[in-house]
């Protein structure tokens, strides 16, 4: 069976240095659910910290295959439930969730050196806050990548269009990070 690595990052890494056999994407996907879960129950903390806790799913040549990303935030106001009812199962209380926050489906355009790539598909989110974040943990994962085979171009973008296709936000790669030039002590 093929062996696959499920690193996550957040406030820091953590490198998936055995990996785990799957027999094929459904196994692949079904692994990536449970394993998130433990980190999740885990290590809550990079949950609630306001920075999206990205999985990524690699191959044996870490070849990323998909992503996954958790992010905790405030709704805007008005949109859940101040309170769930006493007695509420935990399917319950999903499904009022679900009925509470309406989701919109938004597409990430990415413009880098290789020039266009079009989002086809898409994902549902409540907002453009999330939609915002998701874009940054994006571009992370991208620059992450870049900076493994030892190169950086802070020049591309993400353009995030609704479903009618109109352009609510650009996102600069070089919003996503942080970039500190060397000290002259440090030359």
């Amino acid at each position: 069976m093929p062996l696959y690595f499920f690193d996550t990052s957040n406030a820091r890494d953590i490198a998936d240095l055995t990996g785990s056999d799957c027999a094929d994407l459904a196994a692949l996907r079904e692994r990536a659910i449970r394993y998130s879960c433990e980190v999740l129950t885990e290590l809550p903390e990079h949950f609630w910290s306001g920075r999206p806790l990205v999985m990524t799913v690699s191959d044996a040549s870490r070849l990323p295959i998909f992503t996954l990303r958790f992010l905790a935030g405030r709704p805007p106001a008005g949109r859940l439930p101040t309170a769930i009812e006493p007695g509420c199962t935990s399917a319950g209380a999903k499904r009022a969730l679900r009925r509470s926050v309406p989701m919109a489906r938004y597409y990430f355009h990415l413009h880098n050196g290789d020039g266009l790539t079009p989002d086809e598909e898409g994902q549902e989110f409540a907002g453009p806050a999330e939609a915002h974040a998701a874009a940054l943990a994006d571009i992370r994962s991208i620059l992450a990548s870049e900076v493994d085979s030892g190169e950086l171009d802070l020049n591309g973008r993400v353009e995030v269009h609704d479903e009618a296709g109109a352009q609510i936000l650009v996102v600069a790669f070089s919003e996503a990070v942080d970039v500190h030039q060397p000290r002259a002590q440090n030359l």
